[in-house]
């Protein structure tokens, strides 16, 4: 374990950062720790070198102060949820690659909770942590030199490689009354929609259902863990039963899939009951 990208907010962990960054030097070779003030040079594209920078390390050490999630904006929404934050992107690059990551809290900091992240970072709220503290700042850095020694060095493996297969935009083919649609993301995240029509005498009966959470692909299969799931209904034969946007039971699943490249670029999906769908790419 050698190349270590730091990822921190300046307002709120710099000068931790920059004792982190002198102790881990002395480790591991100052050239192995990236750190952004220090490694980018006038005139880089800054977000191209950050990304190279993330997807050639062996580590992230993400700093969490007491202000990680940013300041509130006049809308009320915190800095970690706009999509041009530098950390957001650090932090969703690092899943991207499928770096490892290490969540720092600085100064008693409190581990944000998960429904105050986006999804694309919020899985980092599960990662186990290490502290430190200003007080004692000289020893706690030296123990995380020490947990840095103990991670075996990165390999990408085929079960990463194959996220490669399902990145994108899926639509079930041959719909008929149901239209399901999947989107994989490069950060390891998947969105869900599946709509389902009936046509009736007194007009259409449309059920809709909706997953968002993380999937885990690998030797040609993929779990599903949904975070966020809920259902609307619309029947006109009983209005008094329709309902909107209800919470649903988030479950795990897990389907084998098949790929075809080509002209047409097809996707199949085959659950634990041997039920198979094919999709095409749409995006």
């Amino acid at each position: 374990m050698t190349r270590i990208f730091i990822s921190y907010r300046r307002r709120d962990t710099a000068a931790v950062a920059i004792e982190l960054e002198k102790e881990l030097g002395r480790a591991f070779g100052r050239r192995k720790i990236y750190r952004d003030q220090v490694s980018l040079q006038p005139g880089q594209d800054w977000l191209r070198e950050l990304v190279r920078a993330i997807a050639s390390s062996d580590l992230l050490v993400a700093l969490i102060g007491a202000q990680w999630v940013g300041e509130t904006d006049l809308s009320g929404r915190t800095r970690i949820h706009d999509r041009r934050d530098v950390v957001r992107m650090e932090i969703a690059t690092a899943y991207a690659e499928r770096i490892p990551i290490m969540p720092v809290l600085v100064d008693r900091a409190a581990m944000p909770r998960p429904e105050d992240l986006p999804l694309s970072v919020a899985r980092l709220t599960r990662i186990n942590c290490v502290e430190l503290s200003s007080d004692t700042l000289r020893e706690d850095i030296a123990r995380l030199v020490q947990d840095v020694r103990s991670l075996p060095r990165r390999v990408r493996s085929s079960k990463e490689r194959s996220a490669d297969d399902l990145v994108g935009m899926w639509a079930s083919e041959n719909p008929g009354n149901a239209l399901l649609h999947f989107t994989f993301h490069a950060d390891g995240t998947y969105e869900y929609a599946g709509i389902l029509r009936q046509e009736r005498p007194s007009g259409s009966m449309i059920f809709e259902s909706y997953q968002a959470g993380e999937y885990f692909p690998g030797e040609g299969k993929v779990r599903l863990d949904a975070i966020h799931a809920n259902s609307s209904r619309h029947d006109p034969d009983s209005p008094e039963e329709n309902y909107v946007n209800r919470p649903e039971r988030a479950d795990e699943s897990e389907y084998v899939y098949e790929r075809s490249r080509g002209p047409a670029d097809r996707l199949i999906l085959v659950d634990r009951s041997g039920r198979r769908v094919p999709y095409r790419r749409v995006g």
